[in-house]
């Protein structure tokens, strides 16, 4: 009953637009979108483009056609062919870039969590090129990657970390 009377709630505050009404309880649950999850999700498209970029096909074209999304496989071979043509990208931009954009996009959303949620989304960030290296996932190992990806997951940190609020180092003088 309570958790119906919330939703009643939450529901008229969001037609509303009033947060305020929406009870505390309620409201510590809601997910809060921030401009860094923007950035997030923004940066991990432009990484996903990258790979119509590329000279073959992303291991998840493979895994769409599996599915039976024969269709949606086919057009993304197509589409990354011409744009493959039409759109020379340097052999290092298409090799690291859309590693940089994951570990980046990556960093944006865990900047502010606790310190063992950022080390665990460093090796989350660097894992797949690990993983790659000891042949437990298909690819190509290559140490720049590692790199690559470890500096734009801690670029990510620095630029969305939470920053203490500025309090003046002297009080002011009094008339």
């Amino acid at each position: 009953m309570a958790a119906t009377h919330n939703a009643q709630i939450l529901r008229h505050a969001l037609l509303s637009c009033s947060v305020d009404r929406v009870p505390r309880d309620v409201r510590s649950r809601l997910v809060r979108i921030e401009r860094r999850h923007i950035i997030a999700a923004l940066v991990f498209l432009a990484g996903a483009l990258v790979y119509l970029t590329r000279s073959r096909d992303a291991v998840i074209v493979d895994w769409i056609d599996r599915t039976g999304a024969h269709s949606i496989a086919s057009w993304l071979v197509r589409e990354r062919i011409m744009i493959h043509h039409s759109l020379p990208l340097p052999g290092w931009f298409n090799g690291a870039a859309a590693d940089a954009a994951y570990s980046f996009a990556l960093g944006c959303v865990v900047a502010r969590a606790s310190r063992l949620v950022r080390g665990c989304g460093l090796l989350v960030a660097v894992g797949h090129e690990v993983a790659q290296g000891m042949d437990l996932v298909p690819g190509t190992f290559d140490p720049a990657d590692l790199v690559v990806l470890a500096l734009t997951f801690v670029l990510a940190l620095r630029l969305f970390r939470a920053h203490p609020a500025i309090e003046p180092s002297c009080k002011p003088k009094e008339s």
